[in-house]
């Protein structure tokens, strides 16, 4: 990566420092923690550049993104806890 902060070079230039705080994980505990810690969305960097972009964009622009995969994972973990 490189740019301001890690920013990706396709950001246009809308990123600013701080704003992307990166993960290596997406459990459900991880990704709650981020977005209670401020994160507006959670992306994957298995997808699409075209998605990432789309993220990126969609957080500048005041918009909450969450992968697909993520939304799945979240959703999976809070049903299975609604039923214990």
């Amino acid at each position: 990566m490189s740019g301001e902060a890690g920013c990706f070079p396709t950001c246009g230039g809308v990123c600013r420092r701080g704003c992307w705080p990166s993960a290596l994980t997406a459990t459900p505990p991880h990704v709650q923690g981020m977005l209670e810690a401020g994160a507006v969305g959670y992306v994957l960097k298995e997808e699409a550049l075209e998605t990432i972009e789309a993220a990126v964009r969609a957080a500048a622009r005041g918009k909450s993104w969450l992968s697909p995969k993520v939304v799945a994972k979240v959703m999976k973990k809070a049903l299975s806890s609604a039923k214990s």
